[in-house]
């Protein structure tokens, strides 16, 4: 068997842990600011009045118990006032919370924007990131610790490596040469990662297909919009990924875009990870 540790795709799988913690916390807040919260609170608040009801008390649930509790001291404080002075009472209010409700609104509206486009946007980016990781990491591990798969790479070391490879690598030969392969491909070309990959495995990867490739190009133009024109729609980004966007606009990135992405780079790395582990001496 290859000796592979596990150290690589375990920081993958932990990467899109994160990835995958943004979508959730994007889900939440937008429940929350767009329906006040149905689905997130709503079923918190719905397990509370359960529990609640498991253990015999007698409200008919937690807001009821909350809001109730609220009426009765609001009411028995205007009560006391008069008429006048619960119009009094009014006006004060009015004035004294304008400003703060405009100031939250505007909070309101800015972290909406951020919840509509930043967090599924910083999704995409780490999960792309994640994949980038991987390959680089696994790839150095494989090609030092096994010869076999090293002279598989010859004629990308007979014309890439150097000494600057072994300077950086503190004069570890095996190390040098581990990296001078993992910078032997063009990540961010998909043709050049499944060339890649198939002299890593040494057989087809999951990354084979014209549908596969065309996904990965897709995937990764959306995280450089992202990363370097801040998720404005450009040409060329169009021309990568036929999005009908209006150039300069900010691109929609939607849940499911998102979550079709983690699947991808998902069987990606599993693939890559199997076929290394599966592979013996001389194989």
């Amino acid at each position: 068997m290859s000796r592979i540790s596990k150290g690589p795709i375990t920081t993958f799988r932990d990467n899109i842990k994160v990835a995958r913690g943004f979508v959730k916390l994007h889900f939440y807040i937008n429940d929350l600011l767009t329906t006040g919260g149905d689905e997130s609170v709503g079923k918190l608040m719905e397990f509370t009045d359960q529990l609640l009801e498991s253990l015999g008390v007698g409200f008919t649930s937690m807001g009821e118990m909350i809001t109730g509790h609220l009426q009765s001291e609001v009411e028995t404080g205007l009560v006391s006032r008069g008429e006048e002075g619960v119009k009094q009472f009014v006006d004060s209010m009015r004035t004294t919370l304008r400003p703060s409700l405009e100031r939250a609104v505007e909070t309101i509206e800015e972290v909406k924007a951020a919840v509509e486009r930043g967090l599924l946007q910083q999704s995409i980016v780490i999960a792309v990131s994640a994949l980038e990781v991987y390959l680089r990491d696994v790839t150095l591990e494989a090609v030092s610790k096994n010869r076999y798969i090293e002279q598989r790479f010859t004629p990308q070391l007979s014309e890439k490596f150097d000494y600057n490879h072994l300077r950086r690598a503190e004069h570890d030969i095996r190390r040098a040469v581990g990296e001078a392969v993992g910078e032997s491909y063009h990540f961010y070309d998909s043709r050049s990662v499944r060339r890649h990959l198939r002299t890593l495995l040494n057989r087809e990867p999951r990354l084979s297909s014209q549908a596969d490739l065309e996904r990965f190009r897709s995937i990764v133009a959306y995280r450089n919009l992202v990363a370097h024109r801040a998720g404005k729609i450009d040409s060329v980004f169009k021309k990568q990924t036929g999005n009908k966007g209006k150039v300069g606009s900010s691109v929609d990135i939607s849940q499911k875009l998102v979550e079709d992405a983690f699947i991808f780079v998902e069987d990606v790395a599993t693939d890559v990870q199997e076929g290394l582990e599966e592979q013996r001496a001389g194989g």
